[in-house]
């Protein structure tokens, strides 16, 4: 067999050739037919296997699955209108990894294509590696290109990985087919696939992802050889989970981490005793330094050995006071945000997949734990779907066991569905479930589904008050930054039987994972995102169990990005500590990321200081790291002390790597030390929780007049809605007690605040960022002026607020103009009297002395009162429009209607004058051009990204506008009455909006009011 074959359009007409080299030429084709070729010849690669042939299952695929002959979406293959018997759909980015026999020539030959399904969208690159590195390449391909040919030499290459990849325009479309691959080779042994929980050395040798050691040697060898970041050494928790200088190899790593472990183990109540495994580390320490460090294989005999006695010492913990977890299984998701490589598309349940289930790991601290299927063979009992076992062809998510270990929450989703359709039902949503557990079988009974219809319920966790609290998109709205449908999902709660669903948080966009604290308070992540940029601000949050007075616990104003988590998720608190675990990772990814401990009662100075890293070896995942690229090595973090953790970790990870990452379940110490408990080759683990009861958290009380929780014997009376109130009171004391002082301008001038001013945040209720775009700024939200309401001569005001909706509040001055306000918003329950201390005061400051009652309080809550037209909602057209008429078009008319002489211009003044055109006579266009006109002259915030997290006073709207400068300065005669100039001034104080609904644009561009759908 030839290697290279000569194409015919490589031929030329001869017109002299010598006779000796015809004759040379022809006895050159004789013996090659006559003589065997060592690789190339027929004769010895006899055997043949086609690549539709192998097990496709045990590959990686960017949408959906690799498939046999088969398009991924299930097509007949089909290249520029060719039909294709024999060939496999792949989808980038995916891998098909393939183990060749040992010394056998071998090669691997086939057309590469973007199938037709795409009608000519897709661009992307096939690529074929072996352990030598690339083989060959095909270029950018894009659909209706003609498929490529290759022929690869694979001889000598152990392995051959078959690599569907994206081009920088991203993953859609990119429908590749290998088309009619076949691998000749020789001997008795086939060629076979191999699933990527596989990692490569150095070397280019696959590592198998069950051998502890050989995986915790390289990923170490890979961090002493790229090193660590200073500042991730300077906040580490504890310094021995860095890398040192002395640090040569992970034999000495592995070796000075056991010191500090076994130190702090024997200062636990109930410390064991740890003599002979003192005795022997000190024999291994000695043997390790009498080693060089050249010596490897010797040195990895002594690290085996290391690792063995570190996990002896690791599970005489006392901490470790249980035998049992309680775990879920579930695939980390593929690159592409639309399959939920997203901080919210992550839990849709359209993007779940096949193989997860709810597991308990059975003597989890022994040499040969158990793993046990708790849903394998129980069918549910009452809902949609009873009579159904939720089996691996289920997706799962967040386990949670009650008080008593004796009862279990889940969510779960049907994924034999078809599976990423951005259309939400009942059937590709996640549900909640309830099962009784019986902690001495393992096994549980009473598997009852709790929530139906097509929402997303989320995060399940039991209150001390019997109620459940968990995450629900049924609050309605989408977010504001995605190119997708992508609804906000925020805080419920619900009887045990999932009956009497209330919303807690009407937040207009997403919320995570709640767990409750020592003090029975709920701590959650929320998405903070108002007037700022999207990735900027996903921190804790503390509430009550009914949802009232929501407050950022750290992390919400931090002024550097580049240094500190953009997302802390999973949150839990540390047993006997005031301290929180939670996981740091970033927007644009999945929950996977870098352990941290956070600190609520340090001060929160917007910087890392209540931040310490428990993985300093793990960088922060967006603002350290690329998304969708780097990293994510660690997850769900389940605390037993400040030193002692149960997580999940994979030493190899990706973030665009899919399923091929595989995270075990870990015991974890901040001085470095991983003890592996458990891995499923075929699928990651996550969310492993201790099986045992826990004392129950003290009861707040509820004090909203929905959802209350029963007592002993109460039978569930539903609220009746005509007794709710539609308004709550809402106090501040003080409105001066404030962060930074309440001034106008730089000179520092002092404010004297008159009125509250109270903004409405409206959730967006269509999908797509930016569309339809509602004033200057990028991705910023719709909003309605409810009104003010009065402040009183000691900095207090006293107000009845609207109930359930969103709301931030300007604190103005005599003028009607804001000197500060809010970048987070707050609400207000049925029943609820909240009460704020001041205006942006400090956390942690002690509460002003105060000789008597507050003014406003010894009065009876004021009415807020509305403000001009077209401010509820926000309406330029209705808003500012009418005083431009009025006022302003009479110079500013355009080009061709230049000011008379009357006007007290001189002609060059009235010519550019006439330039600013602040008319809007034709009502067409998305924007006016007025509108347009003036963007130049205001403040506003714009950035999508990144936003100046905090509001200075007197830096922002009004007083921060060279247009508000103009208006109040001698103009040309012009005379703005008070209110004409109020109009400027609400409007210029509310980012400059020109709609304030999200529909009917073309209603609200004619001036005609329009009010939200939602609320």
């Amino acid at each position: 067999m030839c290697k290279y074959p000569i194409s015919c359009r490589s031929f030329h007409p001869i017109h002299f050739i010598s006779f000796a080299l015809i004759f040379c030429l022809t006895l050159a084709i004789l013996a090659s037919a006559i003589l065997p070729s060592t690789i190339w010849a027929s004769t010895v690669l006899a055997e043949t296997i086609w690549l539709d042939e192998l097990d496709l299952s045990q590959t990686t695929c960017g949408w959906r699955q690799t498939a046999a002959n088969r398009t991924v979406d299930g097509n007949e293959l089909t290249v520029c209108g060719e039909k294709i018997s024999r060939g496999v759909g792949h989808h980038a980015p995916g891998e098909i990894f393939i183990m060749l026999p040992e010394n056998c020539g071998t090669e691997i030959s086939g057309r590469v294509a973007i199938d037709d399904e795409t009608n000519g969208q897709g661009h992307a690159e096939f690529l074929i590696y072996g352990k030598t590195g690339l083989l060959w390449r095909s270029g950018e391909m894009r659909g209706k290109e003609a498929p490529k040919s290759f022929r690869v030499d694979l001889s000598g290459q152990p392995f051959v990985r078959l690599v569907c990849d994206t081009l920088p325009d991203g993953y859609g479309h990119d429908h590749q087919d290998w088309i009619e691959v076949k691998i000749d080779y020789c001997g008795e042994k086939k060629p076979y696939t191999q699933l990527l929980t596989l990692g490569m050395d150095d070397e280019g040798n696959p590592i198998d992802r069950m051998n502890e050691n050989a995986c915790e040697w390289l990923s170490l060898s890979r961090l002493i050889q790229s090193g660590m970041r200073q500042n991730a050494k300077d906040e580490a928790f504890h310094p021995a989970a860095t890398l040192f200088d002395t640090d040569r190899d992970p034999l000495d790593i592995v070796l000075r981490r056991l010191t500090p472990l076994v130190e702090k183990l024997e200062t636990l109540p109930g410390a064991p005793d740890l003599t002979k495994e003192k005795a022997e580390l000190e024999t291994l320490t000695k043997a390790e330094n009498e080693t060089p460090v050249e010596e490897i294989a010797r040195r990895k005999e002594l690290f085996a050995k290391v690792t063995d006695l570190r996990k002896r010492i690791a599970f005489k913990n006392p901490l470790l006071n249980f035998t049992d977890l309680l775990f879920i299984k579930r695939h980390y998701m593929p690159e592409p945000e639309m399959q939920g490589n997203h901080m919210c598309d992550q839990f849709f349940g359209f993007h779940g997949r096949q193989g997860g289930g709810l597991f308990v790991l059975k003597n989890a601290f022994s040499e040969k734990p158990e793993v046990v299927d708790l849903t394998k063979g129980v069918k549910v009992a009452e809902g949609q779907y009873a009579g159904t076992e939720l089996d691996a062809t289920w997706a799962f998510l967040s386990p949670e066991l009650d008080y008593d270990a004796r009862e279990i929450l889940f969510c779960a989703t049907d994924a034999k569905l078809p599976r990423h359709t951005y259309q939400w039902t009942p059937e590709n949503t996640y549900h909640m479930f309830r099962a009784e557990f019986d902690p001495e079988t393992r096994s549980i009974s009473g598997l009852t589904q709790l929530t139906e219809g097509a929402f997303n319920d989320l995060d399940p966790c039991y209150l001390p008050n019997g109620r459940i609290i968990f995450i629900s998109e049924r609050r309605g709205g989408y977010g504001r930054c995605h190119g997708r449908p992508v609804p906000c999902y925020t805080l419920h709660s619900c009887r045990r039987d999932g009956s009497d669903i209330v919303m807690l948080s009407p937040h207009e966009t997403n919320e995570w994972q709640p767990d409750i604290d020592h003090n029975g308070m709920v701590i959650y992540t929320r998405w903070d995102y108002v007037d700022r940029g999207f990735s900027q601000a996903h921190h804790p949050w503390i509430t009550t169990p009914d949802g009232r007075d929501p407050r950022v616990l750290q992390g919400n104003y931090d002024r550097i990005q580049q240094n500190r988590p953009h997302f802390e998720c999973d949150i839990h608190p540390i047993p006997g500590s005031r301290r929180l675990t939670a996981t740091a990772t970033g927007h644009h990814a999945q929950h996977y990321g870098s352990l941290i401990l956070i600190d609520p009662n340090v001060p929160d100075s917007n910087q890392p200081g209540q931040v310490k890293r428990i993985t300093p070896d793990q960088l922060f995942m967006e603002s350290e790291l690329r998304p969708h690229k780097d990293p994510t090595n660690y997850g769900t973090c389940w605390p037993l002390s400040e030193e002692f953790y149960i997580c999940v970790y994979d030493p190899f990870s990706r973030s665009d790597a899919g399923e091929a990452n595989n995270f075990g379940i870990y015991l974890l110490d901040c001085y470095g030390n991983r003890t592996l408990l458990y891995r499923d080759p075929k699928i990651s683990c996550r969310d492993a929780m201790p099986i045992r009861p826990r004392a129950r958290q003290t009861i707040v009380p509820h004090l909203t007049a929905v959802g209350k929780p029963l007592a002993p014997g109460e039978k569930f009376v539903p609220v009746d809605p005509a007794s709710i109130s539609p308004v709550s009171p809402v106090g501040l004391i003080n409105v001066y007690d404030s962060k930074f002082p309440l001034t106008t301008s730089d000179e520092g001038t002092p404010a004297k605040i008159k009125s509250l001013r109270i903004v409405q945040l409206l959730p967006k209720t269509n999908p797509y960022a930016h569309n339809p775009a509602i004033g200057y700024g990028n991705q910023k939200g719709a909003r309605r002026i409810l009104g003010t309401v009065p402040v009183e001569e000691d900095g207090s005001a006293y107000f009845n607020l609207p109930i359930d909706i969103p709301v931030y509040f300007q604190a103005l001055d005599e003028n009607g103009v804001a000197v500060q306000g809010m970048r987070s918003a707050t609400y207000v329950h049925a029943g609820e009297q909240l009460t704020c201390q001041g205006c942006h005061e400090e956390r942690h400051s002690a509460i002003t002395a105060r000789p008597r009652v507050p003014q406003a309080m010894r009065r009876a809550p004021s009415t807020i009162q509305p403000e001009p037209d077209g401010t509820d909602p926000l309406n330029f057209v209705r808003l500012v429009q009418p005083v431009l008429d009025a006022k302003c078009v009479s110079c500013h008319g355009g080009a061709a209607s230049v000011p008379a002489e009357s006007s007290g211009l001189t002609f060059e003044q009235a010519q550019n004058a006439a330039k600013l055109d602040l008319r809007d006579e034709t009502k067409t266009g998305h924007f006016s051009p007025s509108y347009e006109a003036l963007r130049r002259f205001c403040f506003y915030y714009d950035d999508a990204a990144w936003t100046e997290p905090q509001t200075f006073p007197g830096k922002f709207g009004s007083n921060r506008s060279e247009l508000f400068r103009i208006l109040k300065a001698p103009h040309y005669g012009l005379e703005l009455t008070k209110e004409e100039l109020y109009r400027f001034t609400v409007w210029m104080d509310n980012n400059c909006d020109f709609y304030g609904a999200y529909d009917e644009c073309e209603i609200q561009r004619k001036g005609e009011k329009v009010f939200p759908r939602l609320e």
